[in-house]
C-alpha cells in the first residue's frame, strides 16, 4: 500500500538511519556523506510516500515537484526489503499518480551507473516512451570515495499516455504467458488478470484460489509482469 510518508515519520527516519554506511544502500545517497531526509509537512516542493505491507515500510518514493513548469525530479526509491513485488506495485502506483493523479507534464531523474536499478529504469524508459537524456561522466563520489557517471531520464506526460493508449491494443498472447509442461495441453495464464489482483491487494494464496493455480505459480507470474513493465 502506498501512503504519506509523514504519518510514519519517526519509523521512516529509523529505517533510513540504518542504511547509513551500509554499502548495500550506497547508491542511493549520490554522495558521501549522510544527512537526515527531511520529512516535509507541506508537499509544495516534494512528495514523498511510504511502501507498506502489514503496517511496516517497506520502501521510501519521493520526487521534488517544480510547480512553475509543472514537472517532477529528483525520483528517488529505496526498498528496505527483499520485497520486490509490494514494492514494485507501489512504484508503479506512484509513477502513474504522477502523470494521472497530479497531471504533472514531466518527471526527470538520474541513476547512478552501476546501481542495480539502471536495467530496470531503462526498462521503464523503453515502455513508457522516453528517453534517456544522456550521462555525465565521473559526476558524483559516493561512500566508497570512486568517482561514478550519473546517466539522466526524462518521461513527458504525453508520451507516458500515448504508451497507455498503445497498450490498449496489445494481443492477447502479448498480455498473457502460455505455461505448459511436456506431455500435458496448453494452460493461458492471464498475467494481466493475476497482476490487477495484485496491485488490488489480494494475497498470492487468493489470487492462487480465483486462479485455479499455486501460490508459487501466481509470486513467478508476479515476478514476470513487474519485469516486464519496467519495475523490478
Amino acid at each position: 500500500m502506498l501512503d504519506v510518508a509523514i504519518k510514519y515519520a519517526d519509523a521512516l527516519k529509523d529505517k533510513m538511519y540504518d542504511t547509513w554506511f551500509n554499502e548495500k544502500y550506497k547508491y542511493w545517497n549520490f554522495s558521501t556523506y549522510y544527512s537526515d531526509i527531511g520529512i516535509k509537512d507541506e508537499t509544495w516542493a516534494e512528495h514523498q510516500f511510504v511502501s507498506i505491507l502489514d503496517d511496516e515500510i517497506i520502501g521510501y518514493i519521493c520526487y521534488e515537484v517544480n510547480r512553475v513548469s509543472n514537472y517532477c525530479t529528483g525520483l528517488g526509491i529505496i526498498n528496505f526489503t527483499d520485497n520486490k513485488m509490494t514494492f514494485g506495485r507501489d512504484l508503479g502506483q506512484a509513477l502513474t499518480d504522477i502523470f494521472e493523479k497530479f497531471k504533472f507534464n514531466k518527471l526527470k531523474f538520474s541513476v547512478v551507473i552501476g546501481n542495480p536499478i539502471e536495467k530496470s529504469y531503462d526498462r521503464m524508459i523503453q515502455r513508457y516512451g522516453g528517453r534517456i537524456v544522456g550521462i555525465f561522466r565521473q559526476d558524483t563520489r559516493l561512500l566508497d570515495g570512486n568517482l561514478y557517471d550519473v546517466k539522466q531520464y526524462e518521461i513527458l506526460r504525453s508520451e507516458y499516455l500515448a504508451s497507455k493508449e498503445k497498450g490498449k491494443g496489445i494481443k492477447p498472447d502479448e498480455t498473457s504467458i502460455t505455461d505448459k509442461k511436456p506431455g500435458k495441453s496448453r494452460k493461458q495464464i492471464d498475467m494481466g488478470k493475476i497482476a490487477a489482483l495484485h496491485k488490488a491487494g489480494w494475497t498470492n494464496a487468493k489470487i492462487a484460489d480465483e486462479m485455479g493455480l499455486s501460490a508459487v505459480t501466481v509470486g513467478k507470474y508476479i515476478k514476470k509482469y513487474y519485469e516486464k513493465v519496467g519495475m523490478i
